[in-house]
C-alpha cells in the first residue's frame, strides 16, 4: 500500500486514510524503536510505541529528488538498490534498515539512504506535488511526541535545521469559526468540524536555534498559541517562569495583531520591533503600549523601510511597505503603517517573507516574494466582493486592504508564477470558503501548487 501524493495533491491528512495498510505492515515493526532514514534534503521520524504511530515529515527536497532520479546509479521507484547504494544500505543500523518498507508504504516516497557522506541517494518516485515540507506529526493511533522530531533532527542533522517558521495562528481577526457570523463557511465549521478546522487569529514564530523565538505579530489568542513554540520545553530545576520569546515583531498596529502585547506583560519585559508609523498608533490610538508598560518594561526597536535589522540568534529582519489601510483608529495615515517582513537566517542567508495584510501586489511586493524561500501570504479574502455578497459589508477586499486569491489581479495568480519558493496562505477570514477540506476553491489553491496554512503548521527553511 503506497501513499499516492500525486492523486492526493500532497495533502498530508490524507495520510490518516490508510490505518488499516499501516498497521498491517506495523507488526513488522519491533515496538518502541524510533527509525530515522535521512538523505540529500529529506529526514522522516516513525516512532512505534504500543498502538501508538507518530510520523514527522520534516523535509523533502524536490529538486535533489529529481537530479537524484535522473542518475542511473540511483534507484528508483520498486527497483533494486544498485550495487553502491545496496553496500551503504550494509553500513546502515539495523534499526533503520527494518523500516524501509514500512515508510515506503507509509509515505511512498522510499527509503532514503547514503553512500559515504551522502554524495548519492536512493530516492523513490520524487512526485511534483509533494507538499510535506511541513513539520507534521500524525496520531493514526494514539496520542503524540510533538517535540521529539524537530528536537531530534536539530541535534544530529544542522545542517538541514537552519530557521524553523510556525504557523501559531491562520484566521483572520475574529478567528474561525467568528463567534457571532453564521456565514456558510462558519455554520460548516460548527456543523462538521472535520471538514473546517478551527483556527485562531494570524501570528507566527520564527527562530534559528529552536530557543529563541521571534513573535511576528501578538494576536488576542497568543496565550493559547504559545504553545506550538513550548512543546517539550523544560526550565532549569528551580526555574518557575520561562520566555522563549525574544521579541515581538509588528507589521501593523491592527487590533488582531497587537492586543497579544498586553497579554505578553507577565514577561515582565518585551522588545517590540515597529516601524515609526506602527509604534506611534500603538502609543498614542490604541495606547497599547502604555497599558503594557504598566506592567512589563517594554523596549521599542525601530524598524527603518528597506533597511535590514540584526536580531539576536542569527536572523535579520527587513520591512518593506505594502499597499494597505491604516486601522480604522489611527489618527493618521503615514508611510510604514503596513508592511511585510524579510526575515533572513544569516548564515545561509535563507528566507521567510510574512505579508499577512496587502492590498495589492506591486513590483516592490513581487519583487520580495520572488526572491523568498518559504512565502506566507495575506489569504484573506476569495473574492473581491466575497463580503458584499454575503450582505455583511458593503466595501470590497481591496478598499478593505487586502488583494483577493482568485480573479484576474489576484494573489493566486501571481504567487503560482513565482517558483520554487513554497507559498502559504494565511490570514484568511471566516467567509473565504479555502477554509472548507473539499471545497473547490479550496482544491483549485492546491492544484496551483499553493498550501492553506494551518495553526502549528511548522516549516524548516
Amino acid at each position: 500500500m503506497v501513499f499516492n501524493v500525486d492523486e492526493h495533491h500532497g495533502r498530508t491528512e490524507w495520510l490518516l486514510e490508510p490505518v488499516e495498510g499501516i498497521r498491517e505492515r506495523r507488526r513488522e515493526v519491533e515496538a518502541g524503536q524510533n527509525a530515522l532514514v535521512a538523505g540529500n534534503g529529506a529526514v522522516i521520524l516513525a516512532d512505534i510505541v504500543g498502538h501508538r504511530f507518530d510520523v514527522a515529515v520534516l523535509q523533502f527536497d524536490l529538486v535533489a529528488g529529481a537530479l537524484a532520479g535522473a542518475e542511473k546509479r540511483v534507484t528508483t521507484y520498486r527497483e533494486q538498490p544498485t550495487a553502491g547504494v545496496a553496500s551503504a544500505l550494509e553500513r546502515v543500523p539495523r534499526s533503520i534498515g527494518a523500516e524501509k518498507r514500512f515508510l515506503n508504504d507509509v509515505v511512498g516516497i522510499g527509503f532514503i539512504s547514503g553512500q559515504g557522506q551522502r554524495e548519492s541517494v536512493d530516492v523513490v518516485e520524487p512526485r511534483q506535488c509533494l507538499l510535506l515540507e511541513t513539520t507534521v506529526i500524525f496520531e493514526l493511533f494514539l496520542g503524540r511526541h510533538p517535540a521529539k522530531a524537530s528536537t531530534f533532527i536539530g541535534k544530529w542533522f544542522p545542517e538541514i535545521y537552519d530557521m524553523r517558521v510556525v504557523l501559531l495562528g491562520t484566521a483572520a481577526g475574529g478567528g474561525f469559526p467568528q463567534w457571532n457570523c453564521f456565514c456558510p463557511t462558519c455554520r460548516v465549521a460548527r456543523e462538521t468540524p472535520a471538514r473546517a478546522h478551527p483556527r485562531s487569529q494570524s501570528s507566527m514564530a520564527v527562530s534559528a536555534d529552536g530557543e529563541r523565538w521571534y513573535l511576528c505579530n501578538a494576536s488576542p489568542d497568543v496565550r493559547d498559541q504559545l504553545r506550538w513554540v513550548m512543546r517539550g520545553v523544560v526550565p532549569a530545576k528551580g526555574t518557575y517562569r520561562h520566555v522563549p520569546i525574544q521579541a515581538v515583531i509588528l507589521t501593523d498596529a491592527e487590533l488582531d495583531h497587537t492586543m497579544g502585547l498586553a497579554l505578553l506583560r507577565e514577561a515582565r519585559a518585551l522588545t517590540v520591533y515597529a516601524t515609526e508609523s506602527v509604534e506611534h498608533v500603538i502609543e498614542h490610538d490604541s495606547c497599547l503600549l502604555p497599558t503594557t508598560r504598566a506592567f512589563a518594561d517594554i523596549t521599542v526597536a525601530r524598524l527603518s523601510l528597506d533597511a535590514e535589522t540584526t536580531l539576536p540568534g542569527g536572523l535579520t529582519v527587513e520591512a518593506f511597505a505594502v499597499p494597505g489601510d491604516a486601522p480604522r483608529f489611527a489618527r493618521a495615515a503615514t508611510a510604514g503603517h503596513t508592511v511585510g517582513l524579510v526575515l533572513r537566517e544569516t548564515a545561509t542567508k535563507k528566507s521567510v517573507v510574512f505579508v499577512p495584510g496587502c492590498g495589492a501586489i506591486d513590483d516592490r511586493v513581487r519583487e520580495r516574494l520572488a526572491t523568498a524561500d518559504l512565502v506566507l501570504f495575506d489569504g484573506t479574502f476569495w473574492v473581491d466582493n466575497e463580503l458584499i455578497a454575503l450582505g455583511i459589508s458593503t466595501s470590497t477586499a481591496r478598499e478593505m486592504g487586502h488583494v483577493p486569491i482568485s480573479g484576474p489581479g489576484g494573489s493566486l495568480e501571481t504567487l503560482s508564477a513565482i517558483t520554487p519558493a513554497r507559498r502559504v496562505y494565511t490570514h484568511i477570514n471566516n467567509s473565504n470558503p479555502i477554509l472548507i477540506e473539499d471545497s473547490p476553491e479550496r482544491r483549485a489553491v492546491i492544484d496551483a501548487g499553493l498550501i492553506v496554512g494551518t495553526d502549528g503548521a511548522e516549516f524548516l527553511v
